[in-house]
């Protein structure tokens, strides 16, 4: 079956008295035919999105044909590439990573399927030349060519533009285990939460039960390419003499993204950002439970440019974001029974997804600089960007999120 046969149609014009490249207004097979050379096709698309049209090519002549090459002149911004060619019953011909041998017999018609798909290029507008080279029966060599006038607008949303990070090192592993009491620094020191892995699921209910999903630095990396495998993130955390503990926030140049692989069906390959608007603060126990970390009504956000129709989350213009409330503590959150049947969850590793115990998780208090914080997470009305579905689905209906993050609280070397 011809996937993209309607998807959008070319002028026709006739390049040769024994071959033509056509098509129309209403159907790919062309109900027109002008004579006109050269032929020029109008592409207009955004970054990041892909289109297709169909450059139909018949044999005039008496002679049969056989394509032996197809050729895309100054494709700079590498936007343009050959789908598939299908034949009249719509049988594919050639596909994208074959060699190109198609016959086109005489009076046979072919089509060549062009997709578009723009990235961010230093040239908006530009053109491409596609050329046809062919042989005849006769052993005649001969070519025709099209020209594809692209016309492109960069809708990404804008990033922050970080400017060089300081370089810093760290004590990591067990080099300088941290203290369990957290002591003040001195000066403007601070310690870092190194979070080596996070682990989360996000418990949809009712009639979005079936969307429910986990996601993770763990999860499915096998689909996720080696340089996009996620790094781990460092996270100021400062004490007092009160046993307080801060964490300001955290923004985009932070670096805490959690990377999507391309099998998951809400991101589908898109990176996950994780960042927070204020600053917030907890405590750390340093007499009865030593090491007991607790920071309760954190809020953080989750930010994602998916830009795949086939996502069920993103918003029209292809973004996701929402922000969430969740207790963090290296205890024991609160009850929840969805937790009852998740701790069959496993990550890459074969490792439990999440710690739980019946129908609560757990934590590790800070041990030797280890830590593990839990906590159970809601979904907040506040200026989401998502689709109507994803709003229903974990706003306006009961929606939890699992999180959990395992590290070490460490210092700058």
């Amino acid at each position: 079956m011809k996937m993209i046969r309607n998807i959008s149609l070319i002028t026709s014009l006739l390049l040769a008295s024994c071959s033509s490249i056509y098509g129309g207004s209403t159907s790919s097979t062309g109900d027109q035919s002008i004579s006109s050379t050269p032929t020029v096709i109008e592409f207009e698309a955004n970054v990041d999105t892909t289109s297709y049209k169909t450059v139909t090519f018949t044999n005039r002549s008496d002679e049969n044909y056989e394509i032996y090459n197809l050729a895309l002149v100054d494709n700079v911004c590498g936007s343009f590439s050959i789908y598939n060619i299908l034949d009249a019953s719509q049988n594919i011909l050639f596909q994208a990573g074959d060699s190109v041998s198609v016959s086109v017999v005489s009076g046979e018609t072919i089509d060549i399927n062009v997709q578009f798909s723009p990235t961010a290029c230093e040239l908006t507008e530009y053109s491409t030349t596609l050329a046809i080279y062919y042989t005849t029966s006769s052993d005649v060599s001969s070519s025709e060519t099209i020209t594809f006038n692209a016309l492109v607008e960069d809708t990404t949303p804008e990033t922050t533009v970080c400017g060089e990070s300081e370089s810093r090192t760290y004590y990591d592993e067990y080099d300088n285990p941290t203290e369990r009491s957290l002591p003040v620094l001195d000066g403007d020191k601070s310690y870092y939460l190194k979070v080596d892995t996070m682990s989360a699921y996000i418990q949809t209910t009712g009639a979005f039960l079936s969307f429910a999903t986990k996601v993770g630095t763990n999860i499915n990396t096998q689909y996720i390419a080696e340089e996009d495998l996620y790094v781990p993130a460092y996270i100021p955390v400062y004490t007092d003499e009160e046993a307080n503990v801060s964490i300001p926030d955290i923004d985009d140049c932070a670096g805490f993204v959690i990377p999507s692989p391309i099998t998951d069906q809400f991101f589908i390959g898109a990176d996950i950002t994780v960042t927070t608007e204020d600053t917030f603060t907890g405590t750390i126990d340093r007499d009865d439970e030593v090491g007991n970390l607790t920071i309760p009504g954190f809020e953080i956000v989750l930010y994602s440019y998916i830009n795949n129709s086939n996502s069920l989350l993103q918003s029209t213009d292809g973004e996701f974001r929402v922000k969430i409330n969740v207790d963090l503590t290296t205890g024991y959150t609160d009850s929840n029974s969805y937790l009852e049947t998740l701790s069959e969850e496993v990550d890459d590793n074969g490792d439990p997804l999440l710690s739980i115990s019946g129908d609560q998780m757990y934590g590790k208090k800070i041990r030797h600089g280890t830590v593990t914080l839990v906590g159970i997470g809601t979904f907040m009305d506040d200026n989401p960007i998502m689709s109507s579905e994803g709003v229903s689905g974990i706003i306006d209906n009961e929606a939890y999120l699992f999180i959990q993050l395992e590290g070490i609280i460490t210092q700058e070397e």
